[in-house]
């Protein structure tokens, strides 16, 4: 059974019908109002035919009555008015003197006759007023009325028949408009119905009956059957087509499980993997930076000696960064690039980096210059690591890329933000270049420029700004150089600049604050050689090194020898750094006992681990004396000697020696705050064997191109 469609019965009642029963009664409309119009006009015109006929007639009387009035003739005016018997229409006549008497008259007037206008409707009468006027001069008044009874009677004739017409239309509309909205209505009733049917059973095999009456319901039968042909292909096609994808579906499933089961795989073969490379290699590369080091101190070493230990430590430090640079694009690919805020001195880091590369560029003849726009902030919170690694690939790139010219290194604190401008008079980059610029392992230049680094520094940095809630941005021309500007918003602190080891030279001793016997260390690891260095670094300054080899002996040897604090490596055997960590914390006397985790391994997770096991920093391998010294500042009771103190203390001074004469100390001074390092090794090396122990000092310093060494040399020379 077909379920109505709905509205269907309101369909056959109204819709349509209602429609063209509208559209016909406004039609109806528009006739009757056409045939009022024209009884009106018809009207109109036969009164004012009617009007114009009596107007006629009085003017004439009127003139015939003017010799009547001239010589008071009465008999002659009434024979006149007597011709008027002629008219039927006309019901009654007077003939007025100037007075406004009555001089002659015909039938009847209606009362009141001297207050009607020139022409006046009144009781079916028309009162015609006419003036007898001889030689300019007004002789007398005709006064005149007709009767409307005629005309009044075929005007109610005329509206009959229009009230009759008017009927018949709306009868006639009436009929047609139901006529035609059912041979209208009805059809499209049935294709609702049809339609609706076909869309709840979903059965296109319905058709519509084909109809006797060749018009346009006809033709949309046929279109209505016809594309029911085509929706019944189609969804048989459908139909096919959906089960041939339900199979697609469940073998690409199964495809699409079994390659993210081998991409996790993958992923975690590559983090794997990473991580395995990173302790790998940093951990022969402790040594190798560690006694480098150890050697910088050496003071029995001479200057070229020197300069090869430095070459030996800046090549080692260069092989971590370009570690370092593959770790982070591993971080930033897995989303897990980690920024550490803590408070750092802007002008340290970046006179570091200045020092870091002034002999690189002084070799390629060029000139790097620093220029502080604005004053700096004491102290910010940031990461000074990751702004240091970004202001190192900058600046890197600049020296590797520029031949000759200048490089600026322009620096500006304004509204919070840190503004950092790296200009150069390089090679420059091209347009087509620009876009790829920030892509991994993307490398501007020619062929040798690209076998000079891995390609991840700009990536790598527009990453970290980024994740420092900042930008990077280049401006480039070919052949004309390149400007980097890196911008990063920083919060700066209301705290005054803390003395650290990193600001001073390195220390030359350590004394322990109060009494007491030397400060003790316990360096915990499996490898010889990393024992060897943080005992190498520690032991000469006057700490008390224990070494262990594992977790077992460090056990043993911190509740024989209570250390004041344990260098741990995390990756040993059989018992590993965190266990051994937890097991050394347990034991009576040593809960508070200062343990530093010291691991090749570098992710974040690591450090995290470390610190739940009760360790209190991280120390990464290869190991930074500068931090090893900060960190056993922060958490021993020391207090470091430094080189030339203790003679300060006895009242000591250091004097000018036999080859450094005044001229040439005021030379240096203004070499140093010029910058011209290079000038100034030339100069010590030439006088190498004139020079005392201040002069050798400067002349080591002047290697490492440590600016603030040489200005305290020279201000205490």
């Amino acid at each position: 059974m077909t379920r109505p469609v709905p509205g269907a019965d309101a369909l056959r009642r109204g819709g349509i019908q209602e429609t063209i029963g509208r559209s016909l009664y406004l039609m109806t409309l528009g006739l009757v109002v056409v045939f009022f119009i024209i009884w009106v006009t018809l009207s109109s015109y036969q009164k004012g035919q009617h009007l114009q006929a009596t107007q006629a007639q009085v003017a004439t009387l009127a003139a015939a009555c003017i010799p009547a009035l001239m010589f008071q003739d009465e008999r002659a005016a009434d024979q006149l008015l007597g011709t008027l018997a002629q008219a039927p229409a006309i019901t009654g006549a007077h003939l007025l003197l100037p007075s406004g008497e009555t001089f002659a008259s015909y039938g009847v007037l209606p009362a009141g006759v001297e207050g009607y206008r020139s022409e006046t409707l009144h009781a079916g009468q028309l009162i015609v007023r006419q003036a007898v006027v001889f030689d300019a001069e007004r002789i007398g008044e005709l006064v005149l009325a007709a009767d409307l009874s005629a005309l009044q009677r075929q005007e109610r004739r005329l509206m009959v028949v229009f009230v009759l017409l008017t009927l018949v239309l709306l009868g006639v509309t009436a009929v047609v408009s139901r006529v035609l909205a059912r041979r209208v209505a009805n059809p499209l009733v049935e294709f609702a119905e049809a339609a609706d049917a076909i869309s709840q059973s979903g059965d296109y095999r319905r058709r519509l009956a084909p109809r006797r009456e060749d018009d346009e319901i006809a033709l949309f039968a046929r279109v209505f059957n016809a594309m029911l042909d085509a929706v019944e292909q189609r969804d048989q096609a459908l139909n096919q087509h959906k089960e041939n994808l339900e199979v697609m579906v469940v073998q690409r499933t199964a495809d699409l499980a079994l390659a993210k089961e081998q991409a996790e795989a993958a992923n975690r073969a590559k983090s794997a993997f990473i991580a395995n490379m990173s302790h790998e290699l940093r951990t022969p590369l402790n040594a190798l930076l560690g006694y480098a080091q150890v050697l910088r101190r050496d003071r029995s070493l001479d200057a070229h000696q020197l300069h090869s230990v430095e070459t030996i430590q800046h090549s080692g430090e260069h092989l971590l960064t370009l570690i370092n640079d593959l770790l982070d694009l591993a971080k930033i690919e897995a989303d897990r690039i980690e920024i550490h805020n803590a408070p750092c001195d802007l002008g340290s880091i970046f006179t570091g980096l200045i020092g870091l590369f002034q002999a690189a560029a002084a070799h390629k003849g060029l000139h790097l210059r620093h220029h502080q726009l604005t004053p700096l902030p004491g102290l910010v919170n940031c990461d000074e690591r990751r702004l240091r690694q970004i202001g190192m690939n900058l600046l890197g790139n600049a020296v590797k890329f520029t031949e000759q010219g200048e490089i600026r290194l322009a620096l500006a604190f304004r509204d919070g933000w840190l503004e950092v401008s790296v200009e150069d008079t390089g090679i420059g980059i091209p347009e087509a270049r620009l876009c790829k610029l920030f892509r991994p392992f993307e490398q501007a230049g020619e062929e040798h420029y690209r076998s000079q680094g891995t390609g991840l520094g700009l990536a790598i940095g527009r990453q970290l700004a980024e994740h420092m809630g900042g930008r990077l941005e280049v401006q480039s021309r070919l052949g004309e150089g390149s400007r980097f500007t890196l911008e990063v918003p920083l919060e700066v602190l209301d705290l005054a600049p803390t003395p650290s080891v990193k600001a001073e030279h390195l220390p030359v001793g350590v004394q322990r604050d109060g009494e007491g016997r030397p400060l003790r260390v316990l360096v915990v690891d499996d490898a010889l050689a990393n024992r060897q260095v943080i005992s190498a670094l520690l032991a000469p300054l006057g700490f008390e090194m224990l070494a262990a080899e594992g977790g077992h002996q460090a056990l043993a040897i911190a509740q024989d020898t209570p250390p004041d604090l344990v260098v741990m490596d995390l990756v040993m055997d059989p018992l590993d750094g965190l266990e051994t960590t937890r097991r050394l914390l347990a034991i009576p006397g040593l809960e508070q006992l200062p343990v530093l985790a010291c691991s090749a391994s570098a992710f974040a997770q690591d450090r995290d681990r470390c610190l739940e096991a009760g360790c209190i920093d991280f120390l990464p391998k290869p190991v930074d004396a500068e931090q090893l010294f900060a960190m056993l500042e922060r958490y021993l009771p020391l207090r470091w000697v430094y080189a030339g103190r203790e003679e300060e203390g006895q009242g000591a001074t250091l004097l000018p020696e036999a080859g450094l004469d005044p001229a040439l100390l005021e030379a240096l001074r203004t070499w140093v705050t010029a910058g011209q390092i290079s000038r100034i090794q030339r100069t010590l090396n030439e006088r190498e064997g004139q020079l005392g122990t201040l002069g050798k000092r400067m002349q080591e310093a002047a290697l490492r191109f440590d600016i603030k060494t040489l200005k305290a040399l020279l201000e205490r020379a």
